[in-house]
């Protein structure tokens, strides 16, 4: 005999989905984001009744979760049987700072250096994630490096991805000599020229901050026309164009005598028959001088009528500066000419006075004339003396 009855059995899924994982990288892209799904990080979770549901707690990461990030990887069967398990998702950040330059002028101080930091050349450097950390290969400049010079500009983010960029930093010197000038004094030579060169002017302390500068002058020659105080620059100009100067005064002198020529010997003459003086004549000497002679004066000019005796005949020349040269020579006159007595009386013959043995004798008396002058006319005997018996001379 057969009997039936029914019941229900209600099958029972409780097995819970085994869930499997594997740790994996995530790299940010160029928004500083990664986005991830449950399949990344599954690495063969299954169920008894099909495949699970997956599902993540965490799925989107940025800049600040870069390194290891704990995340769990959930599984629903379909019987509502879930399980889990955790991944490493380790965050990554590849991408390397955006360096962005410009180039600029750096100006030498008054020591001849000129120092830069990395913003002085940045132009907006950026990162995914922050402000890069920026350093420079050179910071420093001096004189040798005047002129354009190629640096790199290094970003380091935080991540420590490195870029770098180049950037042109034009090392200018803009900062004048220093120019000391001293005042001097030259003198004329015997062709009336004389020449300086900036040794002659130049003081201690004129230097450059960059070396030795260049030295010149506004004028180095002079002439007779200078002579006196002279105004001048001593200008510097350095290894870079730069140019300054300062004044000096330069006093020329002429201190070279003139010179006169053909002086004329002592000179011997007689008076004219008719005076006590006679005219003499000479060749004028000459003068030259270095620069020009101002003038040649004389005490006395050809021609002049000399007197009797020694007169000393003086030429001097002069020089604009005052310089002298002199000659002198000797005029000698002499008179050559005698008196000439007249009217000398004939010899007389007289007799004694009477009573006596002797005579008052009288005569003209004989007059004297001479070119000159008649100094003195003496006689032995006057006219009315008394003469004795005999022949007496007067």
């Amino acid at each position: 005999n057969v009997a039936s009855a029914t019941a229900t059995v209600t099958v029972i899924d409780t097995i819970k989905p085994t869930v499997i994982t594997q740790n994996i990288n995530a790299y940010l892209d160029a928004t500083g984001n990664v986005s991830i799904i449950p399949a990344d990080v599954d690495n063969g979770t299954t169920d008894i009744c099909g495949a699970p549901t997956l599902s993540l707690d965490v799925s989107s990461f940025t800049c600040s979760e870069v390194g290891a990030n704990t995340v769990t990887l959930t599984a629903t069967d379909v019987n509502n049987n879930v399980a889990s398990a955790t991944a490493t998702v380790t965050v990554i950040d590849t991408i390397k700072p955006t360096v962005i330059t410009q180039n600029i002028n750096a100006y030498l101080d008054a020591t001849g250096n000129v120092s830069i930091i990395p913003a002085d050349v940045d132009n907006g450097s950026t990162d995914i994630c922050s402000a890069p950390t920026l350093s420079l290969d050179i910071t420093s400049f001096t004189c040798a490096e005047v002129g354009a010079n190629t640096v790199t500009l290094t970003a380091t983010d935080v991540n420590n991805n490195i870029a770098s960029a180049a950037a042109i930093v034009t090392v200018i010197d803009t900062i004048k000599p220093t120019v000391l000038a001293l005042n001097v004094t030259v003198y004329l030579d015997a062709a009336g020229s004389a020449s300086i060169s900036p040794n002659h002017v130049v003081a201690i302390g004129t230097t450059d901050i960059c070396g030795v500068p260049a030295l010149s002058l506004s004028k180095s020659t002079f002439g007779c026309t200078d002579a006196g105080a002279n105004t001048i620059q001593l200008i510097a100009t350095d290894v870079n164009g730069n140019v300054d100067s300062a004044t000096a005064v330069v006093t020329v002198l002429d201190t070279i005598k003139p010179l006169i020529s053909n002086c004329v010997p002592n000179i011997f003459s007689t008076t004219d028959v008719t005076g006590c003086t006679t005219v003499i004549t000479w060749t004028a000497p000459t003068a030259a001088d270095n620069c020009n002679v101002d003038s040649l004066i004389s005490s006395h000019n050809p021609g002049d009528v000399f007197p009797i005796g020694t007169t000393t005949v003086t030429y001097i020349a002069y020089d604009p500066s005052m310089n002298t040269d002199t000659c002198t020579f000797d005029v000698v006159v002499s008179d050559a000419f005698s008196p000439v007595i007249a009217g000398i009386p004939a010899d007389i013959s007289q007799s004694n006075d009477p009573g006596l043995c002797s005579a008052v004798v009288t005569w003209t008396a004989p007059t004297a004339s001479d070119n000159c002058n008649v100094d003195s006319l003496v006689s032995t005997h006057n006219s009315g003396d008394v003469f004795a018996v005999g022949s007496t001379m007067v």
